[in-house]
């Protein structure tokens, strides 16, 4: 006997216009702030109806017209109210429905209870595509993709013949819509022309249409293999048989910390001069106690950050993979730190956004993720893009770490399967 199928992850009514297609409930997680909007706009715009009413009924009878003007607005801020209180609904806890009549008509909407909102509706005959495509990608605070955590979202649209887009399905995971992406493909055949006697000019029985094609539009993933060294790079590259060496210069005080160095001098300028100062006028009056601890402490803030300046600017880092292990050096003026990864551990090394920003912009690092806990160590931080991705490229080779994404890589039977997109 053949094994039973799955049943689809979706509920299926059949009703008497054809077939109603049920999803389940979406789960937004922290998206569902999304639902206040709308909600406090249909309050807010009533509370300024009923205040207007309140205003003018006030100052004395109403006339024809205050009547006619209030009962129109009430007409429509009422139905326009319930368009809104629909959608804020349907956000926090709605589901998509999808009718296609026995006709090949269809008619999509959310719905909570006896709220609805009309999503789209297509005409027999109309649908040439299916489309599959990211509507939440699922990402991290630097804007990695997630391998582990919220499911990203996806969106069911329908392209016509007239090349226009009609919504079926926002918002839910994507095996849902692929399924029913699947079940529908069959159901929205594409209508082919009525064919005619030759002789006799009367309608021939029409075959069955083809399925509707279901197109999955991917996320594209760039390609983060450089294997060229830049020309402005001084990265000294060593291979040797059991590996590789990577030797990283110092960037340069100004080149790595000038803006930090900029701001330790004025704190040092400005607390060195209120010492100064406050110190001549201690000497000239034995007696008087100023402000010499605010001056200290912004002296001392201004040597800190030189100095931390200097340290970044004077590091020089080496990643050396010996064997199955990377082993990672960063020595500077203020001290040095030594790190070391098994390859069993390392899930990737990849150049990506790092914490610090300039000018609203992430600045680039080398990143080493363990494949235990996913809490990337960075390193290298700010220097050249490209430099950052050559560097990844030589360390990933050595290590026979695969150069596709982690969550775009098969899973390997025996470990748990990582979240993809």
């Amino acid at each position: 006997m053949e094994p039973a199928s799955a049943p689809p992850p979706f509920e299926i009514v059949e009703t008497p216009a054809g077939r109603l297609y049920r999803l389940p409930p979406r789960q937004l997680g922290g998206l569902r702030v999304l639902a206040v909007p709308p909600l406090v706009v249909a309050v807010a715009v009533a509370a300024v109806l009923v205040n207007y009413y309140l205003t003018r009924a006030a100052k004395g009878p109403l006339d024809e017209w205050a009547w006619a003007t209030f009962i129109a607005s009430g007409i429509g801020w009422t139905r326009a109210g319930y368009t809104l209180v629909s959608l804020a609904a349907a956000i926090w806890c709605g589901r998509s429905e999808i009718e296609v009549t026995e006709g090949g008509a269809v008619w999509a909407a959310d719905r909570v209870g006896w709220l609805r909102v009309h999503v789209g509706k297509l005409r027999p005959g109309a649908a040439r595509k299916l489309v599959l495509s990211e509507f939440v990608p699922a990402r991290d605070a630097t804007g990695q993709p997630l391998t582990t955590g919220p499911v990203p979202l996806w969106s069911l649209t329908v392209e016509t013949d007239r090349g226009g887009k009609v919504w079926l399905a926002l918002a839910h995971p994507r095996e849902v819509l692929a399924a029913l992406a699947d079940e529908l493909a069959n159901r929205l055949s594409i209508a082919t022309p009525a064919p005619h006697n030759p002789d006799t000019g009367e309608p021939l029985p029409v075959a069955t249409g083809a399925p509707v094609p279901v197109v999955v539009e991917e996320p594209e993933v760039p390609n983060r293999d450089v294997l060229e060294q830049p020309a402005d790079s001084r990265v000294v590259l060593e291979r040797h048989p059991d590996g590789v060496t990577v030797t990283v210069p110092p960037p340069g005080v100004w080149r790595a910390s000038g803006g930090l160095l900029i701001v330790g001098g004025i704190f040092s300028l400005v607390g060195g001069g209120i010492v100064v100062n406050l110190l001549w006028l201690l000497w000239a009056n034995p007696g008087l106690i100023g402000g010499e601890p605010v001056g200290v402490f912004f002296l001392l803030v201004g040597l800190a950050l030189i100095l931390a300046a200097v340290h970044y600017g004077r590091k020089r880092a080496v990643l050396a993979v010996v064997g199955d292990r990377l082993l990672t050096f960063e020595t500077g003026p203020l001290g040095s730190r030594r790190r070391e990864f098994g390859r069993a551990g390392l899930l990737d090394i990849a150049c990506g956004p790092s914490n610090v920003s300039v000018n609203n912009k992430p600045l680039p690092q080398l990143q080493i993720v363990p494949a235990h806990n996913n809490q990337r160590v960075g390193m290298l931080t700010g220097r050249d893009e490209d430099e950052l991705k050559w560097i990844a490229t030589v360390l990933r080779q050595a290590l026979g770490i695969p150069d596709v994404p982690p969550e775009r890589r098969e899973p390997v039977a025996g470990t748990p399967a990582t979240r993809g997109r």
